[in-house]
């Protein structure tokens, strides 16, 4: 997950330094990706706590940790949302 939310950030960095439209619709997607990994992540460590409620001091920081990349995933994809703007003056939600 911490991979894909990095090559997301840094594809949308790009992005943003040239100015694509047809590529931000493109990249946004990527959040889409990082959602899945956080639902899966959230749910087994869920499970996990509920098997060995010892862990949840672990599982509480994989919970913050996984909501920070979410998080930075959802910023990512408002980054393509403004090129969007800023290329074609529509306000989109992507």
């Amino acid at each position: 997950m911490g991979r894909d939310v990095k090559d997301f950030v840094e594809t949308t960095l790009e992005l943003y330094l040239n100015g694509s439209v047809d590529k931000a619709y493109e990249v946004a997607t990527m959040d889409e990706k990082i959602n899945h990994y956080f639902e899966n992540i959230r749910d087994l460590a869920t499970e996990e706590i509920r098997k060995n409620p010892d862990a949840i001091v672990t599982g509480r920081d994989y919970f913050q940790v996984i909501s920070y990349l979410e998080r930075i995933g959802d910023y990512a994809k408002n980054i393509c949302e403004w090129v969007v703007y800023f290329e074609t003056g529509k306000i989109v939600e992507l």
